[in-house]
């Protein structure tokens, strides 16, 4: 289970508490007023913030050949972000990016245990037979 998007996070552990901003996809953000923008240099991924308390995400689908990029609605991926430029658009807290390391954290240490645990019974099987 990797953890890397808002809504994975917010939908799985974050239930109880409110979260900052809603993500709506590409279709739902015609018409409404644009408050903010913030673009990643590195992975292109565009956020676009807006006043009615939701944002969306434009991102490069790059395709099979040079010049087949296309701009397309994505998922907000947080890696592709700085924890400033999200809290200061409002998409996100401190708090909740916190819970969200967190939580990748947990999950990972739970994949980890799971993949000693398989090399353990591997070894017994080879050196104890």
């Amino acid at each position: 289970m990797q953890i890397e998007t808002i809504t994975e996070v917010r939908k799985d552990l974050l239930e109880s508490q409110e979260c900052m901003k809603t993500e709506v996809t590409l279709d739902q953000a015609i018409g409404r007023t644009l408050q903010g923008i913030e673009a990643s240099i590195t992975c292109s991924q565009m956020v676009l913030v807006f006043t009615d308390g939701t944002f969306t995400t434009l991102g490069v689908d790059r395709g099979y050949n040079y010049g087949d990029g296309m701009l397309e609605g994505q998922e907000l991926k947080l890696h592709h972000f700085g924890d400033k430029e999200l809290i200061r658009l409002g998409v996100t807290t401190g708090e909740e990016l916190n819970a969200i390391r967190n939580a990748r954290e947990a999950a990972y240490r739970l994949q980890q245990e799971a993949r000693d645990r398989a090399e353990l019974v591997r070894l017994k099987r080879k050196f104890e037979s």
